[in-house]
């Protein structure tokens, strides 16, 4: 997250607002907005400012919505009311998890990210296989306009308000209040990490676990191919590729739980079957079947762990015979820059012909041609358990039409595909920021020439046509006239996508 006022966690660009202001109730916020709009100011929102494009900057007014933070959990109706402003700690916490969880949470380290700013831009996880987006676990939300007006909206009252701001980045109004379902959640998982040598079988049976019942999570990782020698990049060279499948259990239940494991290698035989645990108070790998905290998966921290060797090992006396390098895991530093690039795409294209496979070896291709192999943040379905530069894939379930800003592909694919590409460029390597970043421009052109659309609050700098291909312009005109409707001055989050306003 950014430290600073005038940067946000991309840290690309800088700006230093003119005032800011930090309203600490729904009202106090609408009397601020209503006073901006009637001085004709303009007003950027910002939260933990966790965007890497900039869009949480200004030079005129920053609105600081962090103060916001009242929540309520209401056991009753398995809601939890929380102003945009609570960590999703906080939110977990008034929950009383691990008892209650929300369907979906992302993965965020220490879960600091605010819950607004994940109803602003979307948000996605491990569950989302099963449960879609964040926008679908919305029951309703209380939106605050330039004019000073707390509107409510459901599916059943305002609900175009609603449906054109979950996921639409601030352009309507200031999202003060959600409402999101809650559900009974167990203490424990059973995470499997599957492992893939062919790219077909990782492909088939990540779609296969993506409708299996059994599952309540799946994510996909696959490397980047490296110029590195063998000695160098022993992960790299093996191309390794994986499928993660989790399931919450009940700890006690160790018949059930191998009757589970027993079933999945019946179904899933193409991968290398590992699992994860937890030692010392951090997650690692067996061999044999096991189980470890939910808070575990829902609060990892990436940092460097002996975990790294160990599971080096483990996979490499499978597919190298033992001939291996280890590295650690690099820690953050805030000068570092995040250009990164988050890409939503379907599996095949209208023809039904292969996209997720060539869009991999085309966006390999470019970051391998650029030489930015090595730049790649190392991440992995458990956020730097495995260490390895990869593609992250998050499962997307559609769930309706009804929200059409949000990151569901439009038409009747039942699923999408999220993957995170994670370019980091230490400060000694400012000089080829440039270059870097035209690599990020290439690989959000083979998105959208492939029928994908971008995840905005990464790093873009998207043509007019693009933006059209984004939304399409049916939808265009229905958002920018609720704009007109409740921002007639034009003040609020301008800019925030490039062209989207001229349209």
């Amino acid at each position: 997250m950014a430290e600073k006022a005038y940067e946000d966690y991309g840290h690309l660009y800088r700006k230093d607002p003119e005032h800011v202001e930090q309203p600490r109730s729904v009202e106090a916020l609408a009397r601020f907005l209503q006073r901006c709009n009637r001085e004709r100011k303009f007003v950027t929102l910002r939260n933990t400012a966790h965007s890497t494009n900039g869009q949480t900057l200004t030079n005129q007014v920053q609105l600081n919505l962090s103060a916001l933070t009242e929540r309520k959990f209401d056991r009753e109706r398995m809601t939890v009311t929380t102003g945009p402003g609570n960590s999703w700690n906080f939110v977990l916490r008034e929950v009383k998890f691990p008892e209650f969880c929300l369907p979906l949470f992302p993965n965020n380290p220490g879960q600091r990210i605010h819950i607004g700013g994940t109803a602003g831009v979307g948000g996605v996880g491990y569950y989302g296989s099963r449960v879609g987006g964040f926008w679908n676990v919305v029951r309703s939300m209380k939106l605050v306009t330039m004019e000073g007006d707390i509107v409510e909206c459901s599916r059943e009252k305002n609900f175009d308000l609603m449906r054109f701001s979950l996921g639409g980045f601030g352009r309507l109004g200031v999202v003060a209040e959600v409402t999101v379902e809650v559900v009974k959640s167990k203490t424990h998982v059973l995470g499997m990490l599957l492992i893939y040598r062919c790219g077909s079988n990782f492909q088939e049976d990540m779609m296969r676990a993506m409708a299996d019942e059994r599952f309540d999570g799946v994510a996909g990782q696959e490397d980047i191919p490296s110029n590195a020698s063998f000695v160098d990049d022993v992960m790299t060279k093996l191309d390794l590729k994986i499928l993660t499948v989790i399931k919450e259990v009940d700890p006690d239940d160790e018949v059930g739980n191998k009757n589970f494991v027993r079933g999945v290698r019946l179904d899933y035989p193409c991968g290398i079957m590992l699992f994860m645990k937890l030692k010392d108070n951090n997650l690692d790998v067996s061999l044999e079947v096991t189980t470890f905290q939910k808070k575990e998966l829902v609060y990892f921290t990436p940092t460097g762990r002996k975990f790294w060797i160990y599971i080096v090992q483990r996979i490499c006396q499978f597919l190298s015979f033992g001939v291996f390098r280890c590295i650690g895991q690099p820690t953050e530093k805030p000068d570092t820059k995040h250009p990164w690039n988050d890409c939503i795409l379907p599996l095949t294209n209208d023809a039904g012909e292969d996209v997720y496979g060539k869009f991999m070896g085309k966006a390999k291709e470019i970051i391998a041609t650029r030489g930015f192999e090595k730049n790649i943040s190392k991440q992995s379905i458990f956020h730097g358990l495995i260490n390895v530069d990869s593609f992250v894939t998050f499962l997307i379930r559609k769930k309706s039409d009804d929200f059409p800003v949000a990151l569901d592909l439009p038409g009747e694919r039942p699923v999408s595909m999220g993957l995170a590409i994670m370019p980091d460029l230490p400060i000694a390597e400012a000089a080829r920021l440039p270059e870097l970043l035209e690599m990020c421009d290439e690989l959000t052109n083979l998105t959208y020439e492939m029928g994908g659309r971008r995840y905005l609050y990464g790093y873009h700098r998207l043509t007019r046509e693009q933006v059209i291909q984004q939304y399409g312009m049916d939808v265009i005109r229905q958002w920018n006239d609720l704009k007109k409707q409740v921002d007639p001055n034009g003040l609020l989050n301008m800019g925030v996508i490039r062209h989207l306003d001229e349209l």
